[in-house]
């Protein structure tokens, strides 16, 4: 793997800064209420020098919330790769993904009120599908090793646990993520009625 260079690692920098200095003032102030001039004076730069590293302001939002899921799915990954049974690997992804979530929160809240604008041209999701393929490796590997069901396709388990991630998100319950996905979780694997 190559180094990075002096001046990469500049403009890496530079533009990490634009994207905090950007999401501190829209969590303070508002999105629509934050000007890009405003953005840069507060980063200590030039008002033109923002176009050299972001499109829009939009354009921070998708970044800094993929660069979050990034780290969250690179974790995910290095479990996948741990000598744990399948339901030890989905509980600690479950737990990534719920610190994940409870610690950018407002980011995530930010997100999906510009994902959900009237206008949604080049706004997918910004975590594409590395976290649909992890789930689908570990439940593939419970299948082999006779821990999960095999009757059931593959796909419809990562789609059901996939669901659960997605109802637990945008939940109004008083529950932390973490408990209400534990509950959800329980659901899937022991089934709603009392034995």
């Amino acid at each position: 793997m190559l180094e990075m260079g002096t001046r990469e690692k500049k403009k890496l920098q530079t533009g990490q800064i634009i994207a905090e200095t950007a999401l501190d003032l829209f969590l303070e102030k508002g999105f629509h209420e934050t000007a890009v001039a405003e953005i840069m004076k507060e980063a200590g730069l030039g008002t033109g020098t923002f176009y050299n590293y972001f499109a829009s302001k939009e354009v921070i939002i998708k970044y800094s919330l993929a660069k979050r899921i990034d780290m969250a799915s690179q974790t995910c990954e290095d479990i996948q790769q741990y000598d744990l049974d399948t339901t030890e690997k989905l509980i600690q992804i479950l737990e990534v993904v719920g610190n994940t979530y409870d610690k950018n929160r407002q980011l995530v809240e930010l997100y999906l009120k510009y994902y959900h604008s009237s206008d949604k041209s080049g706004k997918e999701p910004p975590h594409g599908e590395r976290f649909i393929e992890v789930l689908a490796k570990i439940v593939l590997q419970g299948q082999k090793e006779n821990e999960f069901r095999k009757d059931i396709p593959c796909e419809i388990i990562v789609e059901m646990f996939t669901g659960i991630l997605k109802t637990t998100m945008s939940s109004n319950l008083k529950h932390s993520f973490i408990e209400n996905i534990n509950y959800k979780y329980s659901i899937l694997v022991k089934g709603i009625v009392k034995r």
